[in-house]
């Protein structure tokens, strides 16, 4: 069986070279495993921001995705803005995996100043 990955790697100018954007530690690139086809239309930039908060499209558990929660919604709000992505955590809250709603609702109360009901 072949499964479809997409991986999106997260480099910038340092000098004349390319380079990883963090040195050591944070996510030097991600990869999704569901297809995105992206067709031009202005949702997909949010479609794309959205696969940041889906712990299975980044082929990991609800659990572990709690402990580094801070690094896909960072990366989800660099694409979608402040004022986009204010709400799209809040999804997370959905999944039944009580360290992924903690880590969630500690996340908006300290980056929006939002409660997640």
């Amino acid at each position: 069986m072949i499964v479809a990955v997409t991986y999106v790697w997260f480099v910038g100018e340092g000098g004349e070279c390319i380079r990883p954007v963090v040195d050591a530690g944070g996510i030097l690139f991600a990869s999704f495993h569901v297809r995105f086809a992206a067709d031009g239309k202005p949702e997909d930039q949010i479609r794309f921001a959205h696969l940041f908060l889906n712990p299975s499209a980044l082929g990991m558990s609800p659990a572990h995705c709690a402990v580094i929660l801070h690094y896909p919604v960072d990366l989800a709000r660099v694409i979608l803005g402040e004022t986009e992505c204010a709400d799209a955590p809040r999804a997370l809250s959905a999944y039944p995996d009580a360290k992924l709603h903690e880590s969630t609702r500690g996340y908006l109360e300290l980056s929006f100043q939002q409660s997640c009901k």
